[in-house]
């Protein structure tokens, strides 16, 4: 049987990161990245700007929203509230400092209840005029009218398209309208493959590369595998539908059809990769169990190759500190050399019936400009938009994969767009998946009989008409 990726979710019963060190945001919708340490290039709390100031760097609203009167402009602003994730207060603070004309008001609303509240606001009329948004929800809510299109702002005013990667500039468009800028994106949770160099160390084994292929990880895996010692070679597990439909994008196949009616765990190549994820645990035993998920961790020393995302780095830089050394490489490339990808995406969208428009634009502008987020990628790892900063001197100190990973992900070879069903159900889809699922992976259930199952239950859903 042929290796598979090892791209993992970051799973948070078993990695123990978000407990240690508040990492940023996981393809998941997990928690945020702690700030860098000493050291860092952002221990200064001042952030290299090494690019020149880009046309989406704006400070000003546009005076012509201003009443004749001179009376101020109104306008609010959702932001998300995190002990560690301060930057979007932070610059909508710094914003309204530099446009007194302008009275914003600042609604701080956690992740988790993002979704939903948008949308008893969008019922009752009070939607902010400007919202973060995830790629998990922003599709739903465009197709219940919530924001505005927004391709004749950017014709105006070029935020910097150009500089923006790809992926995410087309997470904020809907049936062939663009309707937000991203802030944030990274490449999935189990992507990049962070290892303990002191445990390859004292096995002897030289580290990964990034042409490694998949059938030398399950190798390397069992090379390190320590029982005695509770020790395992991997912690790879596919904790939502769309860590794992990355996976099947290296493999030459993917969880769900181009038009998202079909769910294809059932397809062949993917009971092929579900058999060896199991095997995993299961046969080779070099990953750990259900039972010693939430004690067994990277961050710990127990695990040698830890699949999670360039953006834990930061994260895991903080809570090990000396503890160990590690490096980070991409994951393995599947049979014809692919790897596949599922980017998060974080971006802004303006409400469809906003008063001030032009000047929520305008705050767009601000949150997704170069500078901003150069200072949240450096100081408190939220992974940026612009490929110019991927390839910057400030991700090349935090980890030179950083740059790799830009490559890969910009190629126009490997695939990774987020998996969402065409009936925008993604909620159930992903409840669904953990429910059932997970007992497949753990080698709780017979293959066979969770494939058919998970396969069956997850059609139904995605079967359904739209809400």
């Amino acid at each position: 049987m042929s290796g598979i990726s090892v791209t993992r979710r970051h799973l948070l019963k078993s990695a123990g990161l978000l407990v240690l060190a508040m990492p940023v945001l996981q393809a998941c919708g997990g928690a945020p990245a702690a700030s860098p340490s000493a050291g860092s290039p952002a221990a200064s709390g001042q952030a290299s700007t090494t690019a020149s100031q880009s046309a989406g760097q704006a400070t000003a609203a546009p005076a012509a929203q201003a009443a004749a009167s001179g009376a101020k402009v109104a306008m609010s602003v959702a932001v998300w509230t995190d002990p560690v994730r301060t930057w979007q207060k932070k610059f909508a603070q710094d914003w309204a400092q530099k446009n007194p004309n302008v009275t914003l008001k600042i609604d701080e609303i956690t992740y988790n209840d993002m979704a939903k509240k948008q949308l008893a606001e969008l019922a009752t009329g009070t939607l902010q005029d400007l919202t973060y948004n995830s790629i998990k929800w922003i599709d739903y809510n465009i197709y219940k009218g919530a924001f505005l299109p927004i391709d004749s702002y950017v014709k105006t005013k070029d935020p910097g398209i150009a500089d923006f990667i790809p992926v995410s500039i087309e997470s904020g468009k809907w049936e062939g309208k663009l309707y937000a800028l991203p802030s944030e994106v990274n490449t999935g949770n189990q992507n990049i493959v962070i290892y303990n160099k002191d445990l390859l160390d004292a096995k002897g084994v030289k580290p990964p590369t990034d042409d490694w292929k998949q059938t030398d990880f399950l190798d390397m895996a069992t090379k390190l595998n320590d029982p005695a010692n509770k020790v395992y070679g991997t912690d790879y597990f596919p904790g939502t539908y769309y860590d794992y439909g990355a996976l099947l994008l290296g493999n030459g196949a993917q969880i769900l059809s181009d038009d998202g009616k079909q769910f294809l765990l059932s397809d062949p190549k993917s009971v092929t990769l579900a058999q060896w994820v199991t095997e995993l645990r299961t046969k080779y035993k070099v990953a750990p169990a259900r039972a010693d998920a939430q004690a067994i961790s990277f961050p710990a020393g127990k695990i040698a190759l830890h699949t999670d995302g360039v953006q834990s780095i930061i994260a895991l830089k903080k809570t090990i500190a000396d503890k160990f050394k590690f490096d980070a490489v991409l994951g393995p490339t599947g049979p014809e050399g692919r790897r596949g990808f599922d980017s998060f995406v974080l971006n802004w969208a303006i409400y469809a019936k906003s008063k001030v428009p032009e000047t929520a634009y305008e705050l767009m502008l601000y949150f997704t400009a170069d500078e901003q987020q150069r200072w949240s990628f450096a100081n408190q790892g939220q992974p940026p938009t612009r490929k110019a900063i991927w390839d910057s001197d400030i991700a090349n100190q935090i980890n030179p994969v950083w740059g790799r990973a830009l490559k890969w992900i910009t190629n126009g070879i490997d695939k990774g767009p987020f998996p969402v069903p065409w009936n925008l159900r993604y909620t159930e889809l992903e409840d669904k998946w953990e429910n059932e699922g997970y007992g497949i992976f753990y080698g709780e259930v017979p293959l066979s009989d969770g494939i058919q199952k998970v396969q069956a239950d997850c059609q139904a859903i995605v079967s359904l008409p739209r809400p």
